[in-house]
């Protein structure tokens, strides 16, 4: 397996004038496989006959698009693809407020980000060995908070195979609004107000039904009276963060990826509120 550089194949296309059609055309490869490798800023893995093929119909020899220096940082355990028609970065140091009862100052940790949610999937699929159908079905703690976690997760039946398929179960803990919640029903006229979309309910409804089709509806907690600014998934030492916008669709919002190892104090920032949020929720009703 080699590692293409995706940022050095996109020059290279802009020099000969040649779009991701086009490349894929001439390299004899899918229009997602170029997309991918453009899009993977920080290093694409590809077998030795792709590189070559790319290589070939961009007129280079493979080490002229091969990532030179593959070894990542010591303390990047998660790498990122930048959105390559975006102008700002994918990465982000925070400054953390520690608690009371610390006196040292807190230090810049780092976060990845993408800039839209709908590039989740592709961003999780070129982390090596962090697919979500991975994490699904491997690790032990799983925390999901959002509006209605279907369309995410759970319209995928993928990730709902691997996530109750598994030989031991994980620990699952999964946070919904209440039906009758007065931020569901402003949430559903946001949707219809900037897309037309009157199906908000309707995927909501979807994710319980599905939760109780697969008996896991003893996992699920509703929360009433506490506005959720944000939609989260937890898997173990990885956390998604997804902030609610007041003019975005939820697809059209950002997305936080924090690696636990990397960035402690914000990783414990988000886990403690989930925990809070966890302990005021209602169970399901088991009737």
């Amino acid at each position: 397996m080699l590692l293409i550089c995706g940022q050095k194949v996109g020059q290279l296309m802009a020099d000969r004038g040649l779009s991701q059609d086009e490349l894929a055309t001439k390299a004899c490869k899918s229009k997602d496989t170029i997309s991918k490798i453009v899009g993977a800023r920080a290093g694409y893995e590809c077998h030795a006959k792709t590189a070559k093929a790319v290589a070939d119909a961009l007129g280079v020899s493979v080490a002229d698009i091969r990532v030179k220096n593959p070894k990542p940082e010591a303390r990047a355990r998660v790498e990122l693809p930048q959105n390559p028609g975006s102008q700002h970065g994918n990465d982000v140091r925070v400054n953390t407020k520690p608690p009371d009862h610390v006196s040292e100052p807190a230090s810049a940790e780092r976060v990845g980000v993408l800039p839209y949610r709908t590039e989740l999937p592709g961003a999780l699929s070129l982390m090596r060995n962090f697919s979500k159908y991975h994490l699904a079905r491997t690790a032990k703690q799983i925390d999901l908070l959002g509006l209605n976690l279907y369309v995410t997760w759970f319209n995928d039946t993928e990730f709902v195979r691997a996530l109750t398929g598994r030989d031991a179960p994980p620990r699952l803990s999964i946070l919904l609004p209440a039906r009758d919640s007065q931020q569901l029903v402003l949430h559903d006229r946001k949707q219809a107000a900037l897309c037309d979309d009157r199906g908000f309910f309707g995927h909501y409804d979807k994710t319980v039904e599905l939760l109780k089709a697969r008996s896991l509806c003893g996992s699920l907690r509703l929360i009433d009276e506490v506005v959720i600014h944000m939609g989260l998934a937890r898997f173990d030492d990885l956390m998604f963060v997804m902030p609610y916008l007041a003019f975005r669709r939820g697809s059209n919002g950002p997305v936080l990826l924090i690696d636990r190892q990397e960035s402690p104090q914000v990783f414990d920032v988000f886990h403690a509120d989930f925990s809070q949020l966890w302990g005021q929720a209602t169970p399901f009703p088991s009737n």
